[in-house]
């Protein structure tokens, strides 16, 4: 079959063996697999990332760039056939998402990011058959796709732990996106956007936010007070915080925190979901003198995938604008290479 193959922080396009389900897994056709920022850090940062996973003691952190590996975890696909001692719930052609996991007795492999077990960038992949979540009501394969990075969203909202407010969004990408559809989808707002893109602005906007910013000319912690919430520290006599201000920092850009720390009212609580690798700095006095809070976000639950993507095939969840474009397998290696993926914030979804 073919695939993409990551090695030596060079991604091409090349046939590798159709993978044979074991117990309790099963063979999938993938459909589609959206690019994610990670499979970026793959192509231009390879031993960073790797590096990173081995002091964290996550999975990226068992790669070796010497080693083939074909990334991809944000995916639908559909039931081709089932290994031994399967229940074998769903037919044959059912579409699907999955966590992307592969889990056995001894073992956990995260797709996209093991030696072990291909990712979605490739004709056919194994699942563990526990994970499967059928897709229903027509929900198209192209939006099934968007389940991982919608539950990432969903994930990064759990965390904020929201109260009546005003939420900042800072980077307009798939995430930040992803963040203003389901505030919005839950009737939670106000919401000020901020990307220094025209065509993530605009999607910002298409999807409800309620002002949207570009950063290289106006400052976004400027439109606090047009929401109620003025910008300062602590004060003497102390008076409670009457509304708590969020912020979800979605851009990865270094110097981000510092900025949002500086700018932000006193009391924010700012969630942070996106990846930047490498060091960065904050200036923690005033942290401390505007009380502020960091929540850093990694993933999701396995419940919260499940019922994003019960949300989605239900409608409650619309996701259909969410996506950019659809390259070929073909096309991928250079979309990587050149960085331009999800300029514009739409997700670019390898269709097969």
């Amino acid at each position: 079959m073919r695939a993409a193959i990551c090695r030596d922080g060079k991604m091409n396009i090349g046939e590798i063996e159709v993978p044979q389900p074991g117990p309790g897994q099963v063979l999938v056709k993938t459909r589609h697999c959206g690019i994610c920022g990670s499979d970026l850090h793959l192509v231009h940062e390879f031993e960073e990332f790797a590096e990173l996973g081995r002091r964290a003691g996550i999975a990226t952190g068992k790669m070796q760039s010497e080693l083939p590996l074909v990334p991809g975890h944000e995916f639908s696909a559909e039931i081709v056939e089932y290994g031994p001692r399967a229940e074998n719930t769903l037919t044959a052609g059912s579409l699907i998402c999955s966590l992307p996991l592969v889990v056995g007795e001894d073992y956990g492999e995260a797709l996209g990011f093991s030696h072990r077990f291909n990712g979605g960038f490739a004709e056919y992949m194994l699942l563990s058959e526990s994970l499967v979540i059928p897709v229903t009501n027509g929900l198209p394969a192209d939006q099934a796709a968007l389940a991982e990075p919608m539950a990432v969203a969903a994930q990064a909202i759990a965390r904020a732990e929201l109260v009546d407010s005003c939420i900042m969004v800072i980077g307009c990408g798939p995430i930040g996106q992803a963040i203003i559809r389901i505030l919005k989808a839950r009737g939670i707002g106000p919401i000020i956007a901020s990307d220094p893109i025209a065509g993530r602005r605009a999607a910002a906007e298409r999807l409800g936010a309620d002002k949207v910013v570009d950063p290289t000319v106006e400052d976004p912690h400027e439109s606090w007070e047009e929401f109620g919430l003025t910008r300062g520290a602590v004060s003497y006599p102390r008076k409670p915080v009457e509304r708590r201000p969020f912020v979800f920092e979605c851009s990865g850009a270094k110097g981000i925190l510092a900025n949002i720390i500086n700018g932000a009212p006193r009391a924010t609580r700012i969630v942070i979901p996106s990846i930047a690798t490498g060091l960065d700095s904050i200036e923690t006095a005033m942290a401390t003198n505007k009380e502020a809070e960091l929540r850093f976000c990694m993933g999701y639950t396995a419940d919260i995938f499940r019922e994003t993507v019960e949300s989605m095939c239900s409608g409650e969840l619309p996701v259909a604008d969410l996506i950019g474009s659809s390259i070929s397998l073909d096309d991928l290696p250079a979309a990587l290479d050149d960085g331009a993926v999800n300029g514009d914030g739409g997700k670019v979804l390898v269709s097969f």
